[in-house]
């Protein structure tokens, strides 16, 4: 589905339905009338009693504005804002798949092979923002949308600071993402990008299980475990590989600078074969390519399309190749994991 592009804040556009709440406020579906493109919308209701409402208010206008700008495969886009003394509506891209919380709330945990796959797309969204020197502080299932074909982007990310010191929510908006906080956030005012990376594995465990570290423990008490913890309390599928057993190990380091970066989390083994999927993917759209343009071309030009497609097609079973030999190291050693440095 082509993302909506507007070249302004549609003005007149109208509400279709509900289709997400949070701790911030509710999502509604609209449609822009002009160019039936439809997009989202986030109601925010806002505390009316602060005197410093509008001070917050402009900050949240500045950063959704700066956001906006901000355009990557991996993350929903931010159009702009508007405000009242009511609310805020904040409109955003719209994912048709729901988030990934609403798919487990339908159909059950994803297995290892889908988990890796949106892991992959989730880092790369944070390797994005970190480059950008954003910092998400919210990473969860809820906030990871789908679109038709299963394919991923970070949502909510960047101006939770300011919507939690406008929102009727006030400082408790927090609450139902106390299990996904890393440590540092809880002892320390002084965090880095890497909290992400923490809240990125209790969101693996979320997704092979249904529930992140903890969850059977209340909110308040969760925090004096995590801050305490030398490693998060969760039990993973039987079938779990070693080499995600050990990307949690770096992700749940106490140390944040141990859990490296989103970056190089994107070369470790557990996520690193979807590369070779997703070079296979790109391949195959590379020569379907090329046979369409073959239809209206000369002879001579179909004689070098031909090659090609034939060159594709053997750097593609080259690919192939690799990931069967990778495949078969995992099923002969039972999941052994694999190196990384």
């Amino acid at each position: 589905m082509a993302q909506a592009e507007f070249s302004e804040i549609p003005t007149q556009s109208k509400m279709r339905k509900k289709i997400g709440e949070g701790g911030f406020g509710k999502v509604y579906l609209y449609c822009d009338p002009n160019t039936s493109l439809l997009f989202a919308i986030k109601h925010i209701k806002l505390v009316q009693t602060k005197a410093e409402l509008s001070q917050f208010t402009d900050k949240l206008r500045n950063e959704i504005q700066i956001l906006s700008s901000i355009k990557h495969e991996r993350i929903v886009q931010y159009y702009g804002c508007e405000e009242s003394k009511e609310e805020v509506l904040i409109f955003l891209e719209y994912m048709p798949g729901g988030s990934l919380y609403d798919h487990m709330h339908d159909f059950g945990p994803f297995n290892e092979a889908v988990t890796r796959t949106i892991t992959r797309q989730i880092l790369q969204g944070l390797a994005f923002l970190h480059e950008s020197n954003i910092i998400h502080r919210d990473i969860k299932a809820a906030n990871i949308l789908r679109d038709t074909v299963g394919n991923v982007k970070v949502t909510d990310f960047g101006v939770s600071k300011q919507l939690t010191s406008i929102t009727e929510a006030g400082p408790h908006t927090t609450v139902g993402s106390f299990h996904w906080l890393a440590p540092e956030i809880i002892t320390s005012d002084n965090y880095g990008k890497n909290a992400d990376l923490w809240s990125l594995g209790c969101t693996v465990v979320e997704l092979l299980t249904t529930k992140p570290p903890f969850a059977d423990i209340e909110p308040i008490q969760v925090i004096l475990k995590i801050a305490s913890c030398k490693h998060p309390e969760y039990t993973l599928p039987k079938v779990t590989s070693e080499n995600l057993r050990e990307f949690l190990n770096i992700t749940f380091k106490k140390d944040w600078n141990a859990r490296t970066s989103a970056l190089k989390l994107l070369e470790h083994p557990f996520v690193e074969v979807c590369k070779t999927l997703e070079e296979i993917e790109r391949k195959d759209r590379e020569i379907n390519k090329l046979k369409e343009q073959k239809v209206c071309k000369a002879s001579d030009e179909i004689v070098r399309k031909d090659r090609e497609i034939i060159i594709l097609k053997e750097e593609k079973e080259i690919l192939l190749r690799a990931l069967a030999r990778y495949r078969s190291r995992l099923n002969d050693g039972k999941g052994q994991k694999t190196k990384f440095a």
